[in-house]
């Protein structure tokens, strides 16, 4: 357990720390592929920046197959069910991305804050080995993971009970990063100051909506922010 009033940095992992467009634009490009008949002229793919763009806007991924030409019922659910057991294969995390400048910000926080990385990932043993590929699990002090379905009503207070039920949130204080309405609500159930960070996978409008303390829009100005912060 933390010391009393302990300071924590916890950052959602996709997003803020990862750039992981490549990895939802390349399962598309794939499945559409893949899922096309043969001897059937394919789908015109959309090109990463749109799809990219329609994935921050919080369009659906059946509506993204809608814009790019596919209308059968079958094709989406198959796309679908394909969709979810792929996305956080080790094939397809292997195209996740750091973003420039990250670890290096964080590491000498650790004298400062607890630093922990949450995600909702469905697969922690994954996750973790991820994170020492790429030489980040020794960033962190904690890694707090847990899957939660997306049926849940309230995604943002289930990761805030996931460290909850790890950290007392009473007797610290600190900052929550993040690039969803997930992350601003966790960190605010959490009575955590909130960073939104704009350039992952929601848009700034729809970020906004969950009030963060302070917006950041590029990895670059969340590496500086992160550089000169302080308990």
């Amino acid at each position: 357990m933390l010391r009393s009033k302990e300071a924590v940095l916890c950052l959602d992992l996709d997003g803020p720390i990862l750039d992981v467009s490549g990895r939802y634009y390349k399962l598309y490009c794939d499945l559409v592929s893949e899922l096309t008949p043969p001897r059937t002229k394919p789908a015109p793919l959309l090109s990463r920046s749109v799809y990219w763009d329609l994935k921050r806007g919080r369009t659906d991924e059946r509506e993204i197959l809608r814009v790019s030409g596919v209308t059968d019922q079958d094709f989406a659910d198959r796309y679908q069910q394909l969709r979810q057991e792929r996305l956080e294969s080790k094939e397809y995390l292997r195209l996740d991305t750091p973003w420039a400048g990250i670890a290096d910000a964080l590491r000498p926080l650790r004298r400062k804050f607890v630093l922990i990385a949450a995600s909702l990932r469905s697969f922690s043993n994954l996750l973790l080995e991820q994170l020492e590929a790429l030489d980040l699990l020794n960033v962190f002090d904690d890694v707090v993971s847990g899957h939660v379905s997306d049926g849940t009503s309230n995604r943002g207070e289930a990761k805030a009970r996931l460290i909850s039920e790890r950290y007392d949130a009473a007797a610290t204080c600190g900052w929550f990063v993040g690039d969803t309405e997930t992350d601003i609500l966790a960190g605010k159930v959490l009575n955590w100051q909130t960073v939104g960070v704009s350039f992952g996978i929601r848009d700034e409008t729809i970020l906004m909506t969950a009030h963060p303390d302070v917006l950041l829009r590029t990895p670059e100005e969340l590496v500086d922010w992160l550089t000169h912060l302080s308990i």
